[in-house]
């Protein structure tokens, strides 16, 4: 299948136990790397430290998610308990005077009956409505579709985003 071409400049987020399904979304709708990107091998410590969420949501911000205007979390069988997903939601989700909070779509990787937990900042935004969770894209169209109504709510949804001044257990 062709790679697609977006208007949007996405954030992949997904546990390391993943990557390898990770790789694969990447190569089969951005064989290019034009519009999907990540964070690479892992968040350095100083980076992740500390529990002021305000600071890391700017720390995240500023190092890895200063390009992208959508969010788009892999969800697998241990995304819940990545504290690195955790940090890029939070700093996904933070507005400030020069950037807006990105969209956010989460993907499942699993089966449909495989027994799915969320992470909490997700599961919250998913609730609110500002989020959407889709099962694993069909093709690139489908995909660009989620794109496009993920980004719409960077503007649209704002009163509906969850971004809790606390870090999940």
């Amino acid at each position: 299948m062709p790679a697609i071409s977006l208007r949007h400049r996405c954030y992949l987020s997904f546990d390391r136990a993943d990557e390898s399904r990770a790789q694969a979304f990447r190569e089969e709708f951005d064989a290019g790397g034009e519009w999907l990107f990540t964070r690479g091998e892992t968040i350095p410590g100083y980076i992740l430290d500390g529990t002021d969420v305000a600071s890391l949501g700017r720390r995240m911000r500023e190092f890895y998610l200063a390009d992208s205007t959508v969010t788009i979390v892999l969800v697998g069988q241990k995304t819940w308990q990545n504290r690195s997903v955790e940090a890029e939601l939070i700093g996904s989700l933070q507005k400030s005077e020069t950037a807006q909070a990105n969209g956010l779509l989460a993907i499942r990787l699993l089966h449909r009956s495989a027994t799915l937990r969320l992470p909490e900042r997700l599961r919250l935004n998913l609730e609110s409505g500002y989020a959407r969770f889709q099962l694993y894209p069909d093709n690139a169209f489908e995909l660009s579709g989620w794109i496009d109504q993920a980004y719409t709510q960077r503007t649209r949804g704002l009163t509906l985003l969850r971004n809790p001044a606390t870090l999940s257990a």
